[in-house]
C-alpha cells in the first residue's frame, strides 16, 4: 500500500541518483510474505492507469518499504511524473490494472509529508518529520478527510444527471446540499445516487472518525442549459444569508433610505459571507474555491445587478485560486477578484471600461485593471453578463510587480490614510512640494522625475483626458509606490464608465484637458489635489513639449478613429450572443445598448480633431503639420514617435508645429543604415532623431536587405529537463535555445523546426504573433519541445528524445528548403544540456552548467583533471580533407553521420597531434562528426562542397 509521500521536498532528503530534493512515495508491505511488485503501476492521473510501471523484478520484503522518486526522469525507481504540491492524487495499480490504493490531497506544506498515522494504518496524517524508508512513528497532525469522488464531473449536460459519491476512506459519511448552502452534519446524508434535473450547485463534505471534516467540495451541473461562448462563473451561497428580505446581504433590508443610492441598505453594510466560486472555460471547470463574498462598488450598488468581491481567505477554506484568469497577464494565482456589473454602465453597454483600458494597455507604460467578460449564475440561477476583473489593492501589486503588502503604499482618492490603514504623510509632502516649486527650472523638474514616474504619469493623464472621464481626477484615482527612498509614485487607471459619451458631460465636446489643468475651472474637481501635480509639471518646457507631441502621437495611433471603431465592434461582437439573454434577465431591451454604441462610434470619429483643437487652444499652438515616416527594406520595423509605437511600414499623422518631437527605430529584423529625406539626403545614422516641424515632412528609415537568418544558431538544447527551467506554464519541458549573432533583431516566425531531417517542414513556427518569435540582437530565444503548441508560439509540435536524435531549423522559399542550422546529438543525461562551447561557434559540448536564455559558459568551476583531452576540428567547410587536433595520446573513435542520422563511416586513431581525415568518398552536403572515447564526447558539423 501507499504509506507516505512528499510533494514539496525543499531540503528534507536528497535523491541519491540526481542529487536533488525530489518528490517521493513510500510503498509498504503490510504482509508477512515478500511481494514481487515488478510490473505494478503508479500514476497521478485517473485516466492514465499505466502512466509509470515499476521495473520488473522489484520486491518488497515482509513489513518492508520501497522508496520511489517522483522526479520525472523515468529511470530505474524514478518515475516519469511529479506531484503538484498544490493538490494532486497518487494511485497504485497491480499488473492487471486493478486499483490497490489511492490517496488525494489538496495542498502540502514545505518539507512535510502525508502518511498513514502508523505503518499500514487506515488513518492518514501530516508529518513535520518525514520518515522515507522508515516507520511512521514521528509526531503526526490530524488531516482533513479527503474530498469525495464525484462519478460525474461538473459541467453541461443535455439530460438529467445521476451521480454517485464515494470516499477513499472506509466508514466515511458524506453530507451534501443542493441549495447553495454549506453542508454540515445536519445536512442530507448521502445514501444513494443523486438525481439532478436542473441547474444545481452540489456541495459536499466528508466526515470520518480520526479526521477533521473535509473541505467543502463543490460541483455545479448545468442541465438543459445552453453553453455560452464566454467563461462561466457559478456562485454557490447560502440563500438565506444572501437573499432574505430582512437579513440578506444582497437585499435592501429594513433600513434602506428611499433615494439613490439607498444608503442604509443591507448591500451598503460591510458583510462578508462564505461562498463557493467555480470558473468554467469551454464547459470545463478550471477553478473551484471556497472563499468570501462582499458586495462591491460605490453608487452602482443601487442597481438590481450588483458587483461582487471574491476574497480567498484561510477562514473560508482556500487562500488562493490558481488559474490564468486574464490572457493579457501571466499571473495564475489570485487571492481576490471582482465580478463587476460595469458600474455606471450597468444598464447600457457592459464593456466600456474593459474595452477602454485594453485599448491603451499594450500601447503605453500604464498600470491598468485586466478583465474578462463572463456569464454568472448564483445557486444555478442565470445572473447575466458580468466582467471578471483584477481587484486593485495591495495584492494587485503582488500579482503585477511581485511586491509584498508591507513593502508598498497604496492611496485612493486622496484619502487621509492608505488602503491598509497607514500614513499618507509622504504623499501629502509630495503635494506640498508640487504646490511650492517652480518647475520651469530644469533642476527642479529633474528632481520631480526622481519622485514620480513622469513617463507613466504622462500616459495616465493622456488616457483619462482623451476619454473625457467625468468621474475624475479626484475620484476613481489610485496611486502607489514601493516603500523606501529612490522609488517613484505610479498611477493606476480604472473605472472609466463615465467617459466617452456615456452622457453629455463626458462626450467628445468636453474639454477635459482644461478641466484637468485649470485651478478654477467649471469642473467640480478643479483646485483639488488631482490637478496639482499635472499643473506643476506643465510649467516645464520639456514636459509640456513631450506631453503635447506624445498626445498627438496617440491620437494618430492608439485613439485613431479606425482603431477605436474596430475595438467597439470587436467588443460588441464578444457580448453579442449573450446580450439578448442578459437584457431579458434584467428587463431591458437593446435600444439603450444600441444608442450608447452609436454614441461611442461618434466619439471615436469626432474626438481626434476636437482634442487636437483643445491642445492648440490651451498651449497657444498655431498649426499642425503632417509627418510621414516610412521604413525601407524592413517589413517588421518598429518605429516610435514620442515613445509611441507605430504600426505599418508607412505611418502618417499630424503633429504640432514648432515643437520638437522624437522619431526612433526601436526594433527591427533588419540592420538599420540611416535616416534620409524623401530626396535621399541622409539625415542621421542615429537610431533616434529629433525633428521640429515647420511644414509637412517625410522621412525614411533605411535598412539593410539581409534578413540575418544566416547568423541564427541552434546554441544549446536539453532533451531531459526535470528541474532546470520551467516554461510559461510551470512545466519542465525539453528546450532548444536559439542565438542571434546579429547586431539587430531577427524574427523566426514562418521558419520550420524538425527532429527528423527527412521531414524538414515538420512544424512551422506561427506567423503574425508579434514579438514572441523575435530574437533580440545578440540575444536568445527558447523553443519548448513539449508537443503543446496551444501553449504559445514558442512551443513546438514534438518532443526531444533523451536517447539522442536530430534537430534542425529550416526556411522554405518557393518550395526550396534551406537549412539555417542543424545538430545531431546522442544520449543526454538528465538536466545536462548540449551546447556550443562559445555562442555561435562550431563545437558542441555537454554542459553541466546550463545557460538557457544566457551566454554559454563552460564548466570552469569544475576541478581540473590532469590530462584533460582537448579536441579541435578544422576547417568546417571542406573540399577534401579536414583535421582533428588533440592534446593527449589516447585512443579516439571518429564517426561521420548524415543529416538524416545515418552513419556514413568511422575510424579510430591515436591522439596527441593532428590527424588528417580524407572525405573524397563523401558527396556534397552537411555532415556531423562525432569524436569520442570513454572520457570525452564531442560533435562537430562540417559542410562538404
Amino acid at each position: 500500500m501507499i504509506n507516505e509521500f512528499q510533494a514539496d521536498n525543499v531540503s528534507t532528503v536528497k535523491n541519491p541518483n540526481s542529487g536533488n530534493y525530489d518528490d517521493w512515495v513510500e510503498l509498504y508491505n503490510i504482509g508477512t510474505q515478500e511481494v514481487n511488485i515488478g510490473g505494478y503501476y503508479l500514476t497521478n492521473e485517473k485516466s492514465d492507469t499505466t502512466k509509470w510501471q515499476i521495473p520488473l523484478g522489484i520486491k518488497i520484503q515482509a513489513k518492508g518499504y520501497l522508496l520511489i522518486w517522483l522526479d520525472n526522469s523515468n529511470v530505474g525507481l524514478q518515475s516519469n511524473f511529479k506531484l503538484d504540491k498544490n493538490g494532486d492524487i497518487i494511485i497504485l495499480y497491480n499488473s492487471n490494472k486493478e486499483r490497490l490504493d489511492i490517496m488525494s490531497f489538496s495542498t502540502m506544506a514545505e518539507n512535510t509529508s502525508i502518511g498513514r498515522m502508523t505503518d499500514g494504518n487506515a488513518i492518514w496524517s501530516s508529518f513535520m518529520q518525514t520518515t522515507p524508508s522508515g516507520a511512521n512513528n514521528t509526531s503526526a497532525t490530524t488531516l482533513s478527510a479527503p474530498e469525495p469522488i464525484f462519478s460525474v464531473k461538473a459541467g453541461y449536460y443535455t439530460e438529467p444527471v445521476n451521480l454517485t459519491l464515494t470516499s477513499f476512506i472506509t466508514n466515511a459519511k458524506i453530507y451534501y446540499t443542493l441549495d447553495g448552502s454549506s453542508p454540515t452534519t445536519a445536512s442530507a446524508l448521502y445514501t444513494k445516487p443523486i438525481s439532478i434535473s436542473s441547474n444545481t450547485v452540489l456541495k459536499t463534505m466528508v466526515q470520518c472518525t480520526g479526521y477533521k471534516n473535509s473541505r467543502v467540495a463543490t460541483r455545479t451541473y448545468f442541465v438543459g442549459e445552453r453553453n455560452s461562448t464566454l467563461p462561466v462563473v457559478s456562485i454557490g451561497v447560502d440563500p438565506y444569508n444572501f437573499f432574505d428580505e430582512t437579513d440578506g446581504m444582497y437585499m435592501m433590508g429594513p433600513n434602506a433610505s428611499m433615494g439613490d443610492p439607498n444608503y442604509g441598505a443591507n448591500f451598503w453594510e460591510d458583510i462578508e459571507e462564505p461562498v463557493t466560486f467555480e470558473y468554467f472555460v469551454d464547459g470545463e471547470q478550471e477553478v473551484e474555491v471556497n472563499a468570501g463574498i462582499k458586495i462591491f462598488g460605490g453608487w452602482s450598488r443601487r442597481f438590481a445587478q450588483r458587483s461582487f468581491s471574491i476574497n480567498c481567505k484561510q477562514e473560508f477554506g482556500d487562500e488562493r485560486m490558481r488559474y490564468q484568469l486574464f490572457n493579457d497577464k501571466p499571473n495564475d494565482v489570485y487571492k481576490q477578484v471582482i465580478l463587476r456589473n460595469s458600474g455606471s454602465d450597468v444598464n447600457s453597454l457592459k464593456y466600456r471600461d474593459l474595452m477602454l483600458q485594453n485599448m491603451v494597455s499594450d500601447r503605453m507604460d500604464i498600470d491598468y485593471q485586466a478583465g474578462q467578460p463572463t456569464i454568472v449564475y448564483i445557486n444555478g440561477e442565470y445572473w447575466g453578463i458580468m466582467n471578471l476583473r483584477e481587484k486593485i489593492q495591495e495584492r494587485y501589486l503582488k500579482d503585477n510587480y511581485n511586491l509584498e503588502e508591507e513593502d508598498i503604499t497604496v492611496i485612493a482618492n486622496y484619502k487621509s490614510e492608505t488602503e491598509n490603514g497607514g500614513s499618507t504623510a509622504e504623499f501629502e509632502s509630495l503635494l506640498d512640494y508640487f504646490n511650492n516649486t517652480d518647475f520651469s527650472n530644469n533642476t527642479n523638474y529633474n528632481s520631480a522625475k526622481n519622485k514620480i514616474d513622469v513617463n507613466e504619469f504622462m500616459n495616465y493623464q493622456i488616457t483619462e483626458i482623451y476619454y473625457g472621464n467625468f468621474d475624475w481626477p479626484n475620484l476613481n484615482i489610485k496611486y502607489w509606490k514601493k516603500n523606501g527612498s529612490g522609488n517613484k509614485w505610479r498611477w493606476i487607471v480604472y473605472d472609466l464608465d463615465q467617459s466617452t459619451a456615456y452622457y453629455e458631460n463626458c462626450n467628445q465636446y468636453r474639454n477635459s484637458l482644461e478641466d484637468a489643468y485649470m485651478e478654477n475651472g467649471n469642473h467640480w474637481a478643479n483646485g483639488r489635489p488631482g490637478c496639482t501635480i499635472f499643473r506643476g509639471l506643465l510649467e516645464n518646457t520639456e514636459f509640456k513639449n513631450e506631453f503635447v507631441q506624445r498626445f498627438a502621437a496617440h491620437i494618430n495611433s492608439t485613439f485613431a478613429t479606425e482603431r477605436f471603431s474596430n475595438f467597439i465592434d470587436t467588443y460588441d461582437s464578444i457580448y453579442a450572443d449573450e446580450k439578448p439573454y442578459h437584457l431579458e434577465r434584467w428587463g431591458h431591451n437593446d435600444s439603450l445598448w444600441n444608442a450608447e454604441k452609436s454614441d461611442l462610434h461618434l466619439f471615436a470619429e469626432e474626438r481626434p480633431a476636437l482634442m487636437q483643437g483643445f491642445i492648440q487652444d490651451m498651449f497657444g499652438i498655431s498649426s499642425m503639420s503632417t509627418l510621414t515616416v516610412e521604413a525601407k527594406n524592413a517589413e517588421s520595423a518598429k518605429i516610435e514617435i514620442c515613445s509611441v509605437a507605430m504600426e505599418g511600414k508607412s505611418v502618417v499623422g499630424e503633429y504640432f508645429t514648432n515643437i520638437p518631437l522624437t522619431v526612433s527605430v526601436k526594433q527591427t529584423t533588419r540592420k538599420f543604415i540611416h535616416w534620409e529625406e524623401s530626396d535621399g539626403t541622409v539625415i542621421s545614422t542615429d537610431l533616434s532623431i529629433t525633428l521640429t516641424l515647420k511644414s509637412d515632412k517625410k522621412i525614411i528609415a533605411v535598412f539593410d536587405q539581409s534578413s540575418g537568418l544566416e547568423n541564427v544558431f541552434i546554441n544549446e538544447l536539453m532533451a531531459s529537463n526535470t528541474n532546470t527551467i520551467a516554461d510559461n506554464k510551470g512545466d519542465y519541458e525539453d528546450w532548444i535555445e536559439l542565438y542571434n549573432a546579429n547586431d539587430f533583431a531577427v524574427d523566426i516566425s514562418g521558419l520550420y523546426v524538425t527532429d527528423n531531417f527527412d521531414n524538414p517542414t515538420k512544424y512551422q513556427i506561427p506567423q503574425g504573433i508579434g514579438t514572441e518569435t523575435i530574437i533580440p540582437a545578440k540575444g536568445f530565444l527558447l523553443l519548448w519541445a513539449d508537443d503543446e503548441k496551444s501553449e504559445g508560439a514558442t512551443h513546438v509540435e514534438f518532443k526531444l528524445s533523451g536517447s539522442g536524435e536530430q534537430f534542425g531549423l529550416a526556411q522554405v522559399n518557393g518550395g526550396k528548403v534551406t537549412w539555417i542550422d542543424s545538430v545531431l546529438f546522442f544520449k543526454q543525461a538528465s538536466d545536462m544540456s548540449f551546447g556550443r562551447s562559445v555562442d555561435g561557434s562550431g563545437t558542441f559540448v555537454s554542459m553541466q552548467n546550463t545557460t538557457p536564455r544566457a551566454p554559454n559558459t563552460l564548466d570552469t568551476n569544475l576541478p581540473t583533471v590532469a590530462g584533460t583531452i582537448e579536441i579541435k576540428l578544422y576547417p568546417t567547410v571542406i573540399d577534401r580533407d579536414f583535421y582533428v587536433e588533440s592534446n593527449q595520446e589516447e585512443q579516439l573513435s571518429l564517426e561521420i553521420y548524415s543529416l538524416t542520422g545515418a552513419k556514413i563511416g568511422s575510424t579510430e586513431f591515436v591522439g596527441g597531434g593532428i590527424s588528417t581525415i580524407n572525405t573524397t568518398s563523401l558527396n556534397e552536403g552537411v555532415y556531423f562528426v562525432k569524436v569520442s572515447n570513454p572520457s570525452i564526447n564531442k560533435t562537430f558539423k562540417i559542410i562538404k562542397k
